[in-house]
């Protein structure tokens, strides 16, 4: 997918982390509110941003409360994991994402590999991935 016209780097680390963490049994919900199982394709299930959680494995939509653990992330981001979860890799080329959406999804991808993989945090690669967003 790298040596494909058009790659975008980002775009294949996201849909590689998803799929390493959906490999490990760690898999995030990024269809649907982990709360009330709205499903996020609705129009006004998710407005500005999104809450994260890293307990619940998932985002809550506009209606729910957020998690204490949340992170807040913008919809974009939502729209850009819900995206690559469901396209192959080969498509990654074609989805169009801002810096700030690349970065909060890579931020937030990392922090739940670690939340669940405390061994993740001496991993001195993971630094490298900075590099991508």
């Amino acid at each position: 997918a790298l040596n494909d016209e058009g790659a975008r780097p980002v775009n294949v680390l996201l849909h590689y982390l998803l799929r390493l963490i959906h490999a490990l049994g760690l898999a995030i919900d990024v269809q649907h509110c982990v709360r009330c199982r709205a499903d996020f394709g609705a129009e006004q299930t998710l407005q500005r941003f999104a809450a994260f959680s890293e307990m619940q494995g998932g985002f809550t939509c506009a209606e729910c409360p957020p998690a204490p653990d949340s992170l807040r992330t913008t919809v974009e981001t939502v729209g850009v994991l819900r995206w690559l979860d469901r396209h192959a890799v080969r498509q990654t080329s074609t989805l169009a994402v801002s810096d700030r959406a690349g970065k909060e999804a890579l931020q937030l991808l990392q922090r739940h590999l670690a939340s669940h993989m405390p061994e993740m945090r001496q991993v001195k690669s993971l630094a490298m991935l900075d590099l991508f967003s």
